[in-house]
């Protein structure tokens, strides 16, 4: 299908199946929202999630608005399951292709770290770490990939994973971590490095 698309103001402008349409998408804290509607085809469509995954309501946005502009019946839900799955199947880790051993115990590196963006939690239990974020309340496991380099594997699998590495201090403590993508996407983008500003419990 031929068509074009342009952004700006937070607004996508799509042409879609001959009529222009405007969209947006977005999502915070495990809710999602799509809105489109197209004035010339007096069309609109608003969907709202309680689920962390965007192409849900994208995907209901497309099969009710072929059928208000009265396009054959198309299976956009089933084209798109595929896509669904590969995002909610779980977090893939990076591959390491020689890993070292744990160079720091859970307990000494459990504890707050802060930078300018805001606060990090890290808990030992046992021998599992968990990762918080206050401010938004996402938790996730930290896998270890090699040394002191962890992956950050978030409950929410449609965050993308992180891979975050432990700094040490001269008296084998732990003086901060940085966090960086294992992909496109960035969490920190201005500020990865993190100060340790309290002991874990």
């Amino acid at each position: 299908m031929q068509g074009s698309i342009g952004y700006g103001l937070g607004l996508a402008r799509v042409n879609y199946a001959g009529q222009p349409f405007v969209m947006h998408g977005g999502g915070i804290d495990g809710m999602t929202s799509w809105m489109a509607w197209s004035r010339p085809a007096d069309v609109g469509f608003v969907a709202l999630s309680n689920g962390g995954n965007i192409l849900v309501p994208a995907m209901l946005m497309f099969t009710a608005v072929n059928q208000l502009l009265g396009l054959p019946a198309d299976d956009v839900l089933g084209r798109l399951l595929p896509a669904r799955d590969a995002i909610t199947q779980g977090p893939v880790l990076p591959q390491v292709r020689e890993p070292r051993p744990a160079l720091l115990p859970a307990a000494v590196v459990a504890g707050q770290y802060r930078n300018r963006l805001g606060l990090l939690e890290i808990r030992a239990a046992a021998d599992t770490l968990r990762l918080r974020i206050p401010r938004t309340g996402h938790e996730a496991d930290l896998r270890r990939l090699s040394g002191d380099q962890y992956a950050v594997a978030w409950d929410n699998p449609a965050l993308p994973v992180l891979v975050l590495t432990f700094r040490t201090a001269a008296d084998g403590g732990v003086r901060g971590l940085g966090l960086e993508s294992a992909g496109e996407y960035q969490l920190y983008p201005e500020d990865a490095s993190f100060a340790k500003v309290a002991e874990g419990p």
